[in-house]
């Protein structure tokens, strides 16, 4: 026989049920919910609590089992091909359940009747052109012009580090895997280096390189994966493509010079991407490793970025001297900014900005942390204790899930930057419960990255011809190189002063229809009284450029 997880779920008490769902949750819901807890038991049954929720966590599948009728712990224990009759039933399966693989899960899936979730690698789309001769990786005419100055820079000006400077969805990628593939095509057994400081940065490049090789390169080249739980160990891997993270780079100088120096010794042409991000002390030593900004030193350095500054004057003129002043940015004859032409010939969304206020409870901080009423708030220095106090505040998270609502009203993709993973998981869990089931994930880093990966091509899939919502809830692991054309809607949730961040959270909706993305994008930000409001992205696009002169 099989067991079923409803029947188990429908005779759980209030604090088990609520067990099941992340803390925090169920205060969350309780603030629009509008019914019994019946009602509320069957709701979550069907919008939230799936086979894979209650046996692949946990904490869920402890409450579960531990809800079985004691009675039936022998019939369910032969089920798994388990049952000693010597020993006690429940010992028997709380021992069996402390260490759970996929050949445990793959039983209880069986026994309770549910299918085990199959994560399938994901197929590269291959492309084909139809009877009409026409180029299968394109460039527009700015990113055209862009690679051109570049190159410029490089070698006729003599510049070994160069800043490309292009806005979030113009397509920096590409038009930089357009240069990687004419330096391996111009160099034979060259050896290009991509660096970012994400797993999933470098799997989108290690993608899209082996998409640009196929139709642009003319030779056989390798490419090696420096990151994750799978890297490859680069002995010997001196031509062809590697693709890094920066904190696998600076391990590699550090516990494998000899490695480090062979590559070092070619000279490569390094990508450096979210190169804003150069200014940190170990990023630096792995630019100034591998991609010397001495004249003649055989080296190029080409970073990528849509914010060429940093949060403080200092660090964005120091940003600045890193790359000699030497940046390429959009100029468009007959616009103030590029922005605007981007905007009006379909590349980029044209977006709408949208604040929803929220009071920030100064005196309920103040009693939280034991400060004393004539305290005076100091945004820079109480920065991180200001943040956990938002985060933690359920009307405030109820504000966000009220305008996701209110978002999916219009969109069909909508991403939610929230300021904590666990903010982030009971936003998503709300949204489940008032909208159904299914239609709202959150990812983080604590995710096994094949489940991570599963859920982020959930997202990405095309939904045009569908009116299906689908939400992506995360607090920072999105908010750079994270590509999804059809997303239109972001929702700013978490507490943020940097225009840096705020532009690249932005930038997840601006892909435009000539991009595959769509002509308008709607912005939406919980704003803190006393906080900056950033709303203008052409500002945004130039905002550092006195730094570059």
């Amino acid at each position: 026989m099989t067991f079923s997880l409803k029947e188990i779920v429908n005779r759980l008490d209030s604090p088990s049920l609520n067990a099941l769902l992340p803390k925090g949750v169920y205060e969350l819901i309780s603030l629009g919910m509008n019914c019994n807890e019946d009602a509320f038991r069957e709701r979550c049954i069907q919008r939230i609590f799936s086979a894979e929720n209650l046996l692949l966590n946990q904490t869920s599948l402890n409450v579960i089992l531990g809800n079985i009728k004691r009675k039936k712990i022998p019939e369910f224990l032969n089920e798994l091909g388990i049952f000693d009759p010597s020993k006690d039933p429940r010992e028997q399966l709380e021992t069996w359940a402390k260490n759970i693989d996929e050949q445990k899960l793959r039983a209880l899936f069986r026994v309770f009747g549910e299918k085990f979730p199959e994560y399938e690698e994901t197929q590269m789309e291959e492309r084909s052109n139809h009877g009409t001769v026409v180029p299968a990786y394109p460039l527009f005419p700015y990113q055209k012009n862009a690679i051109l100055n570049v190159l410029d820079k490089w070698y006729r000006k003599r510049a070994p580090r160069v800043l490309l400077h292009m806005p979030t969805g113009s397509g920096k990628t590409r038009t930089a895997m357009n240069i990687v593939s004419r330096f391996l095509n111009d160099h034979e057994n060259g050896l290009v280096i991509w660096l970012a400081d994400t797993e999933e940065l470098c799997l989108q490049a290690q993608n899209e390189f082996e998409k640009a090789w196929k139709t642009l390169g003319n030779s056989k080249v390798g490419f090696f994966s420096h990151f994750g739980a799978n890297k490859y160990n680069l002995t010997g891997s001196e031509t062809g493509f590697i693709c890094s993270t920066l904190q696998s780079a600076s391990k590699l100088i550090d516990k494998s010079p000899k490695v480090a120096n062979l590559l070092n010794l070619k000279k490569p042409l390094v990508i450096f991407d979210e190169a804003h991000k150069a200014t940190a002390n170990t990023y630096e030593k792995v630019l100034d490793y591998f991609g010397s900004n001495i004249i003649d030193s055989g080296s190029t350095v080409l970073g990528l970025t849509a914010t060429p500054g940093r949060a403080s004057q200092d660090e964005s003129e120091y940003l600045a001297k890193m790359f000699e002043q030497q940046i390429v940015t959009l100029n468009v004859p007959g616009y103030s900014s590029p922005i605007d032409f981007l905007m009006n010939q379909g590349y980029l969304a044209r977006p709408t900005f949208k604040t929803v206020p929220f009071d920030f409870k100064i005196d309920e901080w103040k009693k939280m942390y034991g400060l004393p009423d004539s305290y005076t708030l100091n945004k820079s220095k109480d920065g991180k204790r200001i943040e956990d106090f938002l985060n933690a505040d359920t009307d405030r998270t109820y504000k966000i899930c009220e305008a996701a609502i209110d978002l999916a009203k219009r969109h069909k993709r909508i991403m939610i930057f929230a300021g904590s993973v666990e903010q982030s998981r009971k936003i998503s869990c709300a949204l489940n419960f008032f909208l159904g089931g299914g239609c709202s994930y959150s990812v983080d880093c604590t995710l096994p990255a094949k489940e991570r990966q599963k859920i982020i091509e959930w997202y990405r899939a095309p939904g045009k011809n569908s009116d299906e919502v689908r939400i992506l809830c995360n607090v920072s692991l999105l908010t750079t190189g994270f590509d999804a054309p059809e997303t239109s809607a972001v929702l700013v949730g978490c507490h943020v002063n940097s225009l840096v961040l705020y532009s690249q959270m932005v930038g997840r909706a601006l892909r435009g229809p000539n991009a595959g993305g769509s002509r308008d994008a709607e912005i939406v930000r919980i704003v803190d009284n006393g906080l900056p409001e950033f709303m203008d992205v052409s500002k945004a696009f130039s905002n550092w450029d006195s730094n570059w002169r």
